[in-house]
């Protein structure tokens, strides 16, 4: 954050920030069978604000910024041929392949890329914003007016089930009465 003082009526300021982390889930179950995700967060924000006092009861702030936030996400078990290996047809079998998901209704852990149904995916979220305030002191009372416009976007990319999944439940063969013998 910079901010410079021009004289004692116009001060400048910038804001930015670039950030980048990566976050790891840990393995409940070995691969292929884990449902641990690694994801990459990059958020960058660009800000500028100018303020204007134009007398004891007049300001005007004026404000432009900028913030991309990019997210990535990709399966532990993604992009390493599980459906060619397992023998496993009609699923996608190029970029973003992953092991089948495998889910039980028992309370068993899930098995596979994503119990979200995600293999590989991101989302990139845009804002810009620009705004321009005036702020009057009138006797008692405070004014301000002036404008605030936002562009926002997302856009995202998403491989939602397309490597297979796959339900087993005991209710079809367990009797009602005794679930925890049969």
């Amino acid at each position: 954050k910079l901010n410079h003082f021009h004289s004692h009526s116009h001060r400048v300021g910038v804001f930015l920030v670039w950030t980048e982390e990566t976050t790891q889930a840990p393995l409940r179950l070995p691969e292929p069978f884990t449902n641990a995700r690694t994801t990459q967060n990059r958020p960058r924000t660009a800000r500028l604000t100018y303020d204007w006092t134009i007398s004891a009861s007049a300001l005007n702030q004026f404000f432009a910024g900028a913030t991309r936030f990019l997210e990535t996400g990709e399966s532990r078990a993604a992009n390493q041929g599980w459906p060619d290996r397992i023998g496993l047809a009609g699923v996608n079998r190029g970029p973003g392949n992953a092991f089948p998901v495998v889910t039980f209704n028992d309370g068993y852990e899930p098995w596979g890329a994503s119990t979200a149904g995600r293999s590989v995916g991101g989302q990139t979220d845009n804002t810009v914003q620009l705004a321009d305030h005036l702020s009057l002191l009138r006797g008692r009372h405070a004014f301000k007016l002036g404008a605030d416009v936002r562009w926002m976007q997302t856009n995202g990319e998403e491989w939602l089930w397309n490597q297979g999944r796959f339900s087993f439940s005991s209710f079809t063969t367990a009797l009602p009465t005794t679930q925890g013998r049969t």
